[in-house]
Parts: structure tokens; sequence; C-alpha cells
């Protein structure tokens, strides 16, 4: 389960770590109210990935233009807003823990530039932990002595211990920015094992609300990515085979999402919840049928495209159990199935530009 940024910080600010004053709003009004309380502010669009290329982030000097900047950003969120305090920024640093599957470990990640696409950064450094001895003091030492910033030390040996007891896969602070007055989060990003989320008290506290909340209560798992081509898969290893190929093929992801042994009830609720996001151009559900049944799921299809049509096109890759009855009842609504998985995402890539 991934929090929204105001869920993240108000965990982290029970922590003890120091993160900007401010608030979620979802009206142009409450961000108003809030800047007229704060000061000078930013404003950013929740749940959404890459939002400064995209135009997602505004500052604003004063309650009037904080009004007009939510009016603007409510327009491209399903989640509402993020109204923070304007900080002062001398620097921007990036720091993550996250679990290496590779390795069966987890990684203290570092960087002296925040607030970059850090995948393609080559300005970072990793450091494994013994997940029995956890980060000792050497370890944060050699990581602050590597940003260059020795008084992060505490900061790090906090947010470890956060780390670990919320049963985090990834906890991502990007930028951490030193000020004046010390370090606070400028942006979090905190991913829960999902497997966990039963004995974390939390979850009650802060529920992330809109699409996730709905995928969630259907028991999906799913996670915003930000792009244009929405996924609707049967199966994580295929949920993620699916992923590569879209960017592969020049395309970027709108979403993750894994329904597992889904029927075709459930592929109607799923198409239902996912064409409420914004900025979707196509969407392309990736199926393999083994427990579950081709026709079901095309029945499913076919049932949402009779009753709310498509504001987007729909590409349909589905192979397995009742192959050729599954195909039968798309192509009697003008759905043409694909069975290769790489000609299918291929479509979905060119009709979401």
């Amino acid at each position: 389960m991934r929090l929204l940024e105001t869920d993240a910080k108000e965990l982290l600010s029970k922590a003890g770590i120091s993160v900007p004053t401010g608030k979620r709003v979802s009206t142009a009004a409450e961000a108003e109210a809030v800047a007229r309380e704060i000061g000078e502010v930013v404003l950013k669009v929740l749940g959404k990935k890459g939002r400064g290329k995209a135009g997602m982030i505004k500052f604003a000097n004063s309650p009037a233009e904080a009004f007009e900047a939510a009016k603007e950003l409510l327009e491209k969120s399903d989640e509402g807003l993020i109204i923070e305090k304007k900080l002062d920024i001398l620097e921007e640093l990036y720091v993550a823990f996250a679990v290496d599957f590779s390795i069966s470990k987890p990684v203290l990640i570092v960087s002296k530039k925040g607030g970059v696409e850090i995948e393609n950064q080559a300005d970072v450094k990793k450091i494994p932990i013994n997940i029995l001895r956890g980060l000792t003091a050497e370890q944060a030492g050699e990581a602050v002595a590597y940003l260059g910033h020795a008084e992060l030390s505490p900061f790090l040996q906090l947010l470890y211990k956060q780390f670990r007891k919320i049963d985090s896969e990834l906890l991502e602070i990007n930028p951490l920015a030193i000020t004046a007055n010390g370090a606070y989060v400028a942006d979090a990003l905190i991913e829960i094992n999902d497997d966990s989320l039963s004995r974390q008290p939390f979850r009650q506290e802060t529920p992330t609300g809109g699409i996730e909340a709905e995928m969630a209560g259907a028991g999906w798992s799913y996670h915003d990515l930000g792009g244009s081509v929405g996924l609707i898969c049967s199966g994580a290893g295929l949920s993620m085979a699916t992923l590569d190929l879209i960017q592969i093929f020049g395309g970027k992801p709108a979403n993750f999402l894994d329904m597992a042994q889904v029927d075709g009830d459930g592929i109607y609720r799923g198409l239902e919840i996912l064409s409420k996001k914004q900025g979707v151009r196509s969407i392309i559900i990736s199926l393999f049928a083994g427990l579950n049944r081709c026709d079901s799921m095309a029945e499913g299809i076919t049932r949402f495209v009779r009753e709310k049509g498509q504001k987007v096109p729909i590409i349909v890759r589905m192979v397995g159990n009742r192959e050729e009855e599954g195909f039968a009842i798309l192509r009697s609504i003008g759905l043409e199935p694909y069975k290769e998985l790489e000609a299918a995402v291929k479509k979905a890539v060119e009709v979401a530009v």
C-alpha cells in the first residue's frame, strides 16, 4: 500500500521527524484559508508522480494566489492537494530506505542531488544493511560524510527505525530540504508491505482515499504511476511484464493493478474505478486465465462497454481457459482481442499518444 504524501508526512511527524506545516485540502477556498494562516505556500497535487515536470506544483505568495493555483490544480487531481509553508531551501538531498529483494536486505540510498529522477542519477551511494544489526553508527556516519552533513546522523537512525516499525518496503525522502533552521521532509513516499497491514494501526488513521482506497477495498494491489496507459492485469508477474513493455514501446504506465484471479464482476469494477483516473488515454487489459475464465471476464468487459461506453480506447489481451468463447463475446461489441502481449501493448501505447 502506498500512502499519500499527507499521510506519509503525518506518520513521520508523529515519529519526531520535521515536516513543513501544511494540510490536505479539496477546495480552492480551503487552500486560500490555509495560505492566510501560514503565509507563502507551495501547492502540490496528491497521488501523482512527476508533478514538477507536469505543472502540478505551484507556489503562491498570497491567499488570492493560493486560491487561483488550487483552482487550477484541482482539475488535475483525483485525491486533492497538499498545501504547505514554503521553505527557504539551501540544499536538496535524497535519502531513502528500500528493500532490495535481489540481496534480501534493506538498503540505505543517499544522493547529494534531490528532486531529480534518482534512477538516472549517477551521484548515488547505496549501503546494504544487516537486518539483524540494523543501521549501525558507522553506516550512518558513512552516509552523512558522503552527503557532507554530519548533523544528519540522528535523522537517518530515526528514519530507519520508522522504516522497520511500519513494515515499509520503501521510505523515500525526495527532496530532504536543508534550511537555515534544519532539515525538513519536503516530499515523502512510503510503501507498506500489503501482508503486514493487519498489524499496522495507522491504516485506520491514514486512509489513502480516492482510487487507491477503492482498489484496496476490492482487495487488489494498486499503485499510481502517473502516466497515460492504464493497466488491468491478472497476476503480479504479468503486470510487471506489461509495465516493462509499455515503457519499452515508449509509453508511460498510469498505474500498476494486479487483480489476481478475477471474474467478470471484478473486471467491470476495475474498469469502473480506473476510468475515473485523470490522464488515462488508453487502458490495456492483460489477462491469463487459469482458474478464472476468459468468457466470464469478457462478459464483464462487454457489460461495462455497453453500460458506460469507452471514454478511452480499451485494448484486451487474453489467453487461457475458454479463450475462444471470450474472443467471440468481445467481437460481438466490436473489440478485437489480442493473443500476443507485445502487439496489444504496442497498440495501447500508440492510441494513448
